[in-house]
């Protein structure tokens, strides 16, 4: 959606949010971070718009729907070669 991005480092979040390049991570132990990543997207609109076109970038280049049938019609074709 183009928007910045603060997520908690949990589960599989990893896999497609990269610390301070295409968004911005912290753990349940670390909630002063979260806190800090809001006001620095309020108060530096362009790093925070870098962020969100970097997320945008990154998830049609590793997680878009063409990529996901790429990689099934790849697991299928092992399977049944």
């Amino acid at each position: 959606l183009g928007k910045p991005i603060i997520a908690a480092d949990v589960s599989g979040v990893n896999e497609m949010i990269i610390d301070g390049e295409n968004g911005i991570l912290y753990t349940n132990d670390m909630p002063k971070k979260a806190a800090e990543a809001i006001l620095k997207f309020r108060d530096d609109v362009d790093y925070a718009n870098d962020l969100a076109k970097r997320a945008k970038a990154d998830y049609f280049r590793k997680f878009s729907k063409e990529i996901h049938i790429k990689n099934a019609k790849q697991v299928f074709s092992q399977i049944t070669n």
